[in-house]
């Protein structure tokens, strides 16, 4: 079975996903921001909400530090719908890329520098001369959710 994969882009930060982990990929203009009175949900870093099959499902946006940011970047244009065995969850970013069926990934171990405990980053590929962070939907939501 060949395994494919995407490209999430955030501002020059680049996370490599499985592609059988996104659910859908929406519009930024599908997102319903909070309203003022959903204190709870900004507390838990949703900044906002999108629709998919009559479900309402919480978005993040993502710094390139990989924290949980308090407001959408204007920078993103898309969300991107993550399956976890919790639900679903959106993530905002610039854009995908997905990248070709046939292409073999190399994975190279990160320097110890870069090394942060219970991280979803383990190592880093490097493909058309820039370096992407392999994760899966999975780590994510078990590093920003804990």
């Amino acid at each position: 079975m060949q395994n494919y994969h995407v490209i999430l882009h955030f501002e020059g930060f680049r996370l490599l996903l499985p592609q059988h982990n996104i659910i859908s990929v929406e519009v930024i203009e599908d997102l319903l921001f909070l309203k003022d009175n959903e204190t709870e949900a900004q507390q838990a870093g949703i900044i906002g909400w999108v629709y998919l099959e009559r479900q309402q499902n919480p978005v993040y946006c993502l710094s390139t530090q990989l924290t949980l940011a308090q407001a959408l970047s204007p920078q993103h244009r898309v969300i991107v719908i993550l399956q976890i065995a919790q639900g679903l969850f959106g993530l905002s970013c610039e854009r995908i890329e997905p990248l070709p069926a046939h292409l073999r990934l190399h994975p190279q171990p990160l320097p110890n520098c870069m090394y942060v405990p219970d991280s979803p980053i383990e190592n880093a590929v490097i493909y058309q001369e820039q370096i992407s962070y392999p994760t899966t939907a999975e780590k994510l939501a078990d590093y920003l959710f804990p």
